[in-house]
C-alpha cells in the first residue's frame, strides 16, 4: 500500500496587512492508496468537499481529506480571491526516485471574510501517477504547493 500523506502550503499574498495571518489547520491528505500498476498515468481526484474518485490502476484503500486553511486579520466582509500557480508539482518519498504529480489544486476561486475578517478555505487536488513503469515504495510522499490570495 502506498500512503500519501501531505503537506505544507506556501502562500503569496497581495494587499496583505501586517496583522493578517494564514494557518494550515489540516494538511492535504490523499489517504492510503494502492498503485498496483504504473505503466500508464492513473488519476486520483479529490474535491475541496472531500469527494474522491480514481481512474485506471489506483485503488483507494483509506480516503484522505482536503486541506483546510484559515485566514485571519483580513478586512471584514471582503471578497477574497484564491488561485494556484497552475503548474505541476512533484511529490516524492525520500527512499525512492519515483514520484506522483499534483496536476492542479481543486479549490473554490473566491471566499468572503466574516465580520471578524476570517475565512476558511478547503483545498483538494488532482494527483497523477508517473506512468513510467517503476513501482512505488510504501510510505509517505510529500511536497509543497503554493496558493495566491488576493483582495
Amino acid at each position: 500500500m502506498k500512503g500519501l500523506k501531505f503537506f505544507a502550503f506556501a502562500t503569496m499574498l497581495s494587499g496583505m496587512s501586517h496583522a493578517s495571518s494564514i494557518e494550515v489547520l489540516q494538511n492535504l491528505n490523499f489517504g492510503i492508496i494502492v498503485a498496483y500498476e504504473n505503466s500508464r498515468e492513473s488519476i486520483l481526484n479529490m474535491t475541496p468537499y472531500g469527494e474522491v474518485s480514481s481512474t485506471n490502476e489506483l485503488y483507494i484503500f483509506k480516503r484522505g481529506e482536503p486541506a483546510v486553511v484559515q485566514l485571519k486579520g483580513f478586512p471584514a466582509n471582503k471578497q477574497i480571491y484564491i488561485s494556484d500557480c497552475r503548474c505541476e508539482v512533484k511529490i516524492q518519498n525520500q527512499h525512492s526516485s519515483n514520484f506522483f504529480l499534483i496536476k492542479r489544486l481543486n479549490l473554490v476561486d473566491k471566499a468572503f471574510t466574516d465580520v471578524y475578517g476570517e475565512a476558511e478555505i478547503k483545498i483538494g487536488a488532482i494527483l497523477a501517477t508517473s506512468g513510467n513503469g517503476q513501482p512505488y515504495v510504501d510510505g509517505s510522499y510529500t511536497g509543497k504547493v503554493s496558493i495566491v490570495i488576493e483582495y
